[in-house]
């Protein structure tokens, strides 16, 4: 449906819109980034596209970590609203294509968290966060079908930071007792090796498959798997 069309669609000209009423609100956030995207609104934002705004999320992420590691409460408060900018711009943006709107997203995470956490929203029980991780996973791969071990990992990330990820991966691995400490930690230092020697996507994608690929690994968790 054209998002010209769906029903409770904000009005950017609403003298009713939240931001004129208070301003801690998620609705406001909402209203405000519609009347910037609206027909009378900001030429900047309302020029904006999913891709041209790619480096500002980037950016943002960035800064949303400076700011943890520098313990600075005040602006990492402000960072995060950034960042939460950038996600009502991006829905907005969708919205206004008629794609999905905001309301999509928050229904599709919301659906998500619930889902996987039965432990606390339905009658599974956990005695720690080690099986809480487990039981995520595993209701991962049902609801995506069988998948391999990185097939979540997205391919622009950094040569370090995919690195990291893969490392992270492999041991999470061996606390399933699907394979050994041992073998997974040699697996991690020869996947950070790659990261920190190669930049290219696809140069990172064949050392992480050299690694996964290795007889240490148990059987299944190969490439060959069926991708979501």
């Amino acid at each position: 449906m054209p998002a010209s069309t769906r029903p409770n669609k904000a009005d950017p000209k609403s003298e009713s819109m939240s931001y004129k009423r208070r301003r801690d609100s998620f609705a406001a956030l909402i209203d405000i980034i519609a009347r910037l995207r609206g027909p009378d609104g900001c030429p900047w934002d309302r020029e904006q596209t999913h891709l041209s705004l790619k480096p500002t999320l980037v950016e943002e992420c960035y800064e949303v970590l400076e700011a943890v590691d520098e313990e600075d409460d005040k602006k990492l408060c402000e960072e995060l609203g950034d960042l939460l900018m950038q996600i009502a711009l991006h829905a907005q943006i969708a919205d206004d294509q008629g794609k999905f709107g905001i309301k999509d997203v928050l229904q599709g995470i919301n659906t998500k968290l619930i889902h996987r956490h039965p432990h606390v929203f339905g009658e599974a029980k956990v005695s720690n966060s080690q099986e809480v991780i487990l039981s995520w996973e595993a209701l991962k791969q049902k609801e995506r079908g069988v998948t391999p071990l990185l097939a979540g990992l997205p391919k622009g990330m950094p040569a370090l930071a995919y690195s990291q990820a893969c490392s992270d991966a492999l041991l999470e691995l061996a606390s399933t007792g699907k394979t050994s400490m041992e073998s997974s930690r040699s697996l991690v230092r020869r996947s950070r090796s790659c990261g920190r020697v190669r930049t290219t996507k696809k140069e990172q994608e064949n050392s992480v498959m050299c690694c996964l690929l290795s007889p240490t690994l148990p059987d299944g968790w190969m490439w060959n798997r069926k991708r979501p």
